[in-house]
């Protein structure tokens, strides 16, 4: 039987009783559809996004009934001056939920991905919204899902070894994390957490800026989120919004 995303099931599993929750059986976009949000916070969660968005503008494969969609609209106070935390910080929110309801380590992959072994299993994307209002929007393949060429060999679900958690209780509990972190912003403890699960650091990458690209190894994350990497002509630092990496021999 198909299971369906209860409005109910969620809240009761949020510790703010009186959060906003908006769930939808399909929608253009949770994260466009939270921007227009009137609240200071509220979570959006669908069943399926025709239009789903991760970094640098790429689509998100959302199919129906696989997988959590969600966006969390926060307020942020000094927001531009805590953004450079911001995906750094979800990323270990998300992490710390799939660890402690799955059983399972994971891995981050700088700067937005939640890997399973070498396969992706979640991606991130923060935008702001105004002066102090961001969107926090998360895809993770929950269930399996016909995939599309592209992404065969690389994504992974989260119920491959089998488990009782609901998507429910998974997106509840990201929602909990991470309100509690944006409340304590800018508190920067969660950097060193999300360097001891990096799945970068260590390794060699292949730093793609547009048609440009260049060999690098990766050698640490800085207090502000940034990649660090040795190359050919000495150390450089890559900002958030700038690079795709991708792992090389």
């Amino acid at each position: 039987m198909e299971h369906i995303i209860s409005e109910k099931e969620i809240k009761k599993h949020l510790d703010d009783g009186a959060l906003p929750v908006y769930v939808f059986d399909c929608i253009d976009s949770t994260n466009r559809f939270a921007k227009t949000l009137t609240e200071d916070f509220a979570l959006v969660v669908a069943d399926c996004q025709m239009n789903g968005r991760g970094r640098l503008n790429r689509s998100f494969h959302s199919p129906k009934g696989t997988g959590i969609y969600m966006s969390l609209k926060v307020r942020i106070n000094d927001l531009y001056s805590n953004v450079p935390f911001l995906t750094t910080l979800c990323a270990v929110c998300v992490h710390k939920a799939i660890k402690r309801l799955f059983g399972f380590d994971c891995g981050i992959k700088w700067v937005n991905d939640i890997y399973i072994g070498n396969k992706k299993v979640s991606g991130i994307l923060c935008e702001a919204c105004d002066d102090s209002h961001a969107v926090i929007g998360i895809g993770i393949n929950f269930y399996p899902s016909v995939l599309p060429e592209e992404l065969k060999g690389v994504a992974t679900h989260l119920t491959e070894h089998g488990s009782t958690v609901t998507r429910e209780q998974l997106s509840a509990l990201i929602c909990n994390n991470i309100l509690k972190a944006v409340k304590a912003l800018p508190d920067t403890a969660s950097m060193e957490y999300y360097k001891k699960h990096s799945i970068v650091i260590g390794k060699k990458v292949l730093c793609i800026q547009g048609d440009n690209s260049f060999s690098a190894i990766a050698t640490d994350i800085d207090p502000f989120g940034a990649l660090v990497v040795e190359t050919a002509d000495g150390l450089r630092k890559l900002s958030t919004g700038e690079i795709t990496l991708r792992f090389t021999d």
